[in-house]
């Protein structure tokens, strides 16, 4: 029987315990911080209760940590916000132009360079046939150059439709008319390479200079 009292007993003293155990105050706080436009929003929310403090919510804007009204809060953030969008925008807008410029800036530096490739290359194999003699042998044909007048022209319309091109400011400068330019010309290397090479032959063939002949032994030792 003692022994049924001190559990007892024992269960009424935790019993005790638990029933006086209460919460006399209680605060959840949130906070939500977000920066926009640079500017560092603040927003507070305390909520408290407990069975000793009457419950209450508190609300607290900050800009930049300075306690504002909400009103201003709300008009500051939706006049930064606009701000932000309208700045991403002209950056944005920035970029695009930038890209462009240089997009175009290269494909009129490029043209250039194509152009002045061309022509020196085409005016490097003019140059051969004068340097060996072979003027005189000028195989021509439909397949390389047609004609005398079309290989003297080389040095003339279409070296220097070339050049009217170059000097041209960058403003002037079409890269459309250039594109036109060496789509007529960019094969003349290639056909000077095919003529001078069937000059030679014919030279071998028909030239009884004995100077003339040891100077071919240049081109094909």
């Amino acid at each position: 029987m003692p022994k049924i009292r001190f559990i007892l007993f024992g269960l009424m003293v935790n019993a005790f315990f638990i029933l006086s155990a209460h919460i006399e105050r209680h605060v959840s706080v949130e906070l939500i911080e977000e920066r926009i436009n640079g500017v560092l929003f603040t927003y507070r929310y305390d909520h408290q209760t407990g069975c000793r403090v009457d419950m209450s919510i508190k609300e607290q804007w900050l800009i930049d940590n300075k306690s504002v009204k909400k009103e201003e809060y709300q008009e500051r953030i939706a006049r930064e916000m606009v701000a932000q969008i309208t700045q991403e925008r002209e950056y944005k807008d920035q970029q695009r132009v930038h890209m462009l410029t240089f997009k175009n800036t290269q494909q009129v530096a490029l043209f250039r360079k194509l152009l002045v490739v061309t022509m020196e290359d085409i005016k490097k194999k003019y140059a051969h046939f004068a340097h060996y003699g072979l003027e005189a042998y000028l195989a021509y044909s439909n397949d390389t150059i047609a004609s005398e007048v079309e290989f003297r022209s080389l040095l003339t319309q279409v070296c220097d439709s070339i050049k009217h091109l170059l000097s041209l400011s960058d403003e002037e400068f079409s890269c459309k008319k250039a594109e036109a330019v060496l789509s007529t010309v960019d094969h003349y290397p290639k056909k000077l390479q095919i003529l001078f090479e069937n000059t030679v032959k014919k030279a071998i063939r028909d030239c009884d200079d004995t100077a003339r002949l040891k100077k071919l032994l240049e081109i094909i030792s």
